[in-house]
């Protein structure tokens, strides 16, 4: 009891104490942590070390020669626990320390499991199998000790092996083997050779077996397990996995046309609205009392163009990706039409096509120059929008810089966020889910979105 109470203190308050710990506070906090910590530890351990001696105290084990207390001689023996408090006490902190030990073990594979990105759901669902299946393990396995089975039976032989080679190939095959062959068929040399691999490994342990009978049927006794690893376990695996594939598949699938159906609808409603429409209606009609009629030809044609591009381009998976430069070449032209008057508004946009290639989600660039146009430009103080996206064979880069501004009340789209900078995430995720990195940040009064993509 004493050390389970001890376990419960050291991840109850030794452990969250650590955690608080950061380097973002200053010199004279981190040293108030760390000093409560320290104290936290020797106190622990003194209590500990104390209860401890009083319990071996009072069980008088040295009278038996130790009878049932042989566990209590971790701490020794103290014939006076009121006199020598501190007895016992260096080993109770030896005791501490290790536990300290196992906690930070437990708090790293935490930390591992789950980091914040796109595979995190997956490493929480392999944990979470694994822990089921050693705390059902472990359990039969003490009822199986609690009822003295001989190891040289074959259900404990069974039990002890068996089982976890079972399971183990069973979570290699689906976790790793049958998801890393790729394309490859299941057939394939390579992918054969990692199955009889890894049924092999997971079937040595008979070779250290206890006892003497077994001791020249060991290599039979392998051959049988690894024979039933290969050819019951790894087809019913297989099954299991097309099985989950498939279900996954169809799953994501619904998904993605469910959000990109949102976005698109998103996307419209913030984009072609009759704010947006009113201020181009505008822009034309300035235009055209300025200059003539070539300018206003000139913006109703790419006008016209957006249009075109958002009634037929957006309905397909990917386009190439001039179509969506093009896109966003006219949407800025426009814009620069509606605030050529303001010489106070800087935009610059630096957009290399020549070894653009590639094929691209329609519509996917688009929300981020969007929002700098949005919050970026202000009539009243001077506005900045910085556009520049380059390719090559792999990779697309994508920067937008604008300045920031507080939205006046009267502004018919404060309460508007457009398609919104989580919506384009997510479309990020579900297109290109291992093959995207997108950069969000706020330097010196001014908005930062950096995305590159490997399509």
């Amino acid at each position: 009891l004493l050390i389970y109470l001890s376990y419960l203190a050291i991840t109850r308050l030794i452990v969250p104490t650590a955690k608080r710990i950061s380097l973002k506070d200053t010199t004279e906090k981190i040293i108030k942590k760390i000093s409560w910590l320290i104290v936290q530890f020797f106190l622990l351990s003194f209590l500990i070390g104390l209860g401890t001696n009083l319990a071996t105290y009072f069980a008088h084990p040295y009278f038996f020669n130790y009878g049932g207390f042989q566990f209590l001689a971790l701490f020794g023996y103290n014939n006076h626990p009121l006199k020598y408090v501190f007895f016992g006490f260096d080993r109770a902190m030896s005791l501490i320390a290790l536990f300290l030990g196992l906690a930070l073990v437990r708090e790293l594979i935490i930390h591992f499991i789950e980091r914040p990105d796109y595979r995190r759901p997956y490493r929480i669902l392999i944990a979470n199998q694994l822990t089921t299946f050693g705390l059902i393990y472990l359990s039969v396995l003490c009822i199986l000790a609690g009822l003295q089975f001989d190891m040289e039976d074959f259900f404990p032989f069974v039990y002890i092996f068996v089982v976890p080679a079972t399971f183990l190939v069973f979570m290699i095959n689906t976790y790793w083997l049958f998801p890393s062959k790729g394309g490859s068929s299941i057939s394939h040399y390579l992918v054969l050779l990692r199955l009889l691999l890894a049924t092999s490994l997971c079937t040595f342990g008979i070779f250290i077996l206890p006892g003497s009978d077994l001791l020249h049927g060991r290599t039979i006794l392998l051959l049988y397990c690894w024979a039933g690893q290969l050819f019951v376990t790894t087809p019913i695996s297989w099954m299991i996995y097309r099985q989950r594939k498939e279900r996954i598949l169809q799953l994501r699938g619904l998904e993605k046309e469910l959000i990109k159906s949102k976005a698109d609808l998103k996307f419209l409603r913030s984009q072609i609205n009759p704010h947006f429409l009113f201020n181009a209606m505008n822009t034309l009609y300035g235009t055209a009392l300025r200059e003539k009629s070539a300018d206003t030809a000139k913006g109703i044609q790419m006008l016209g163009d957006m249009m075109r591009f958002m009634l037929h381009e957006n309905t397909i998976d990917f386009i190439p990706i001039r179509k969506e430069i093009e896109y966003l070449k006219n949407y800025i032209s426009l814009q620069k039409l509606r605030i050529e008057t303001s010489p106070e508004i800087s935009i610059e946009s630096k957009i290399e096509e020549r070894d653009c290639a590639l094929l691209i989600a329609p519509m996917l660039l688009i929300p981020f120059v969007e929002n700098a146009f949005k919050h970026g430009v202000s009539l009243e103080e001077p506005s900045w929008i910085k556009i520049v996206l380059t390719c090559d064979e792999k990779n697309i880069c994508f920067e937008v810089r604008n300045s920031l501004h507080s939205t006046p009340n009267n502004d018919p789209e404060k309460d508007s966020s457009g398609i919104g900078l989580n919506n384009v995430q997510e479309r990020l995720k579900l297109v290109y889910p291992s093959s995207h990195r997108i950069s969000i940040s706020q330097e010196n009064k001014e908005f930062i979105i950096q995305l590159t993509i490997q399509p």
